[in-house]
């Protein structure tokens, strides 16, 4: 069974955007609330993104 290439980075691009959408609006609002959370989705995106374009260069 073959697997797809973009099987780690599909998940990732959604978690990332997730993350800076915590971001800006716990900037903007001041809301510690999201600024507590984006690292939670940014650290996971980035992992999983790295791990699909690790993979994908083989």
């Amino acid at each position: 069974m073959q697997r797809h290439t973009m099987s780690y980075v599909t998940p990732a691009i959604p978690l990332l955007v997730s993350g800076v959408s915590c971001l800006a609006i716990g900037f903007a609002s001041e809301m510690k609330t999201f600024l507590w959370m984006a690292p939670g989705f940014l650290a996971t995106g980035l992992v999983l993104m790295l791990l699909g374009l690790r993979r994908r260069g083989h």
